[in-house]
């Protein structure tokens, strides 16, 4: 009877699969067609990345966003030291420039006008004919505007050195 339990054991320990061993992968599903004739496609079209062979490859990036107005060279040319590569359109950082010329401008105004409704409170409440809070409402008004003058100020300038950058960020070119 012992030996019968040992074999038994014996059997079903060789069934059983150890922790280590995996299930074999089903078999792939196949599907075959018979050869015809017909119009082969000039291209195929495949997903995936494209990729430059390592160290064959430059990343370029302006300092200053835009969008590209010309492109000289194609994927793959070869180039040469300083050849220009690309160039942004520069119309968009004009056209912040005037725009900030415009709020500049406009916030001198308010201000100038700030000063001088200010002077004229200060004179009429001397005069005793206005109250000391329409003062310091033309107080805080003027202080309004001359924030809004430095804001604007702030922003032409930012304006005008992006738009000087034009010609060492807009054109990229290949340095060797």
């Amino acid at each position: 009877m012992g030996s019968r339990r040992i074999a038994l054991l014996l059997l079903c320990a060789a069934c059983h699969k150890s922790a280590g061993e995996e299930a074999a992968p089903p078999p792939l599903a196949v599907k075959t067609e018979r050869v015809s004739r017909g119009d082969v496609t000039p291209s195929v079209e495949v997903p995936g990345q494209l990729a430059a062979v390592p160290g064959a490859d430059v990343k370029l990036g302006p300092l200053v966003a835009g969008r590209l107005g010309k492109v000289v060279v194609a994927e793959g040319d070869r180039v040469k030291p300083d050849q220009l590569l690309a160039s942004l359109d520069v119309t968009p950082l004009r056209d912040a420039v005037v725009q900030a010329e415009s709020q500049l401008a406009q916030a001198r105004a308010q201000q100038a006008n700030a000063q001088s409704r200010l002077a004229r409170a200060e004179k009429a409440l001397a005069a005793g004919v206005a109250a000391a809070q329409e003062v310091d409402d033309n107080r805080l008004a003027l202080a309004s505007a001359q924030a809004a003058a430095r804001a604007a100020a702030a922003q032409l300038s930012t304006a005008r050195n992006q738009l000087g950058r034009f010609p060492s960020i807009f054109e990229f070119c290949e340095k060797v």
